[in-house]
């Protein structure tokens, strides 16, 4: 899958390793001053399914570019350097998920003791993450 010539993947990658630490950075931040938690809900929102779908949209998107015809060719060094970047990928795919996860518990869930709990889940996961 090509947008105007460019590869979905190289597009969508650049947006998920942009997208996802900066999420990971808010979301420590949401969590941990209760001052900020107002200002900074939207952007929080937006980085969580952002980030999710940037990262599931890269993990999809992968096996199509190694087709490309470039690749016909691959040395067998190349071919563990993907086999490591897929699972690598998959680390990703399911850290992420756990994070989007675990912001929306803790936006639902945001007073009392189960809110101080689920924000700590969050921040955790974008330790992880």
């Amino acid at each position: 899958m090509s947008l105007d010539g460019i590869p979905l993947h190289v597009l969508v990658i650049h947006l998920a390793v942009v997208l996802a630490p900066l999420t990971c950075c808010v979301t420590l931040a949401w969590a941990t001053v209760p001052r900020w938690r107002p200002p900074l809900q939207a952007p929080l929102v937006v980085g969580a399914v952002g980030s999710f779908v940037a990262v599931w949209a890269a993990y999809y998107t992968g096996p199509d570019y190694w087709l490309q015809p470039q690749f016909k060719h691959a040395s067998r060094a190349a071919i563990r350097l993907f086999e490591e970047h897929k699972r690598d990928a998959r680390l990703l795919l399911w850290s992420a998920s756990g994070l989007a996860l675990a912001i929306a518990l803790a936006l639902e869930r945001p007073e009392g003791q189960t809110g101080a709990i689920l924000r700590w889940v969050a921040a955790s996961t974008a330790l992880v993450t």
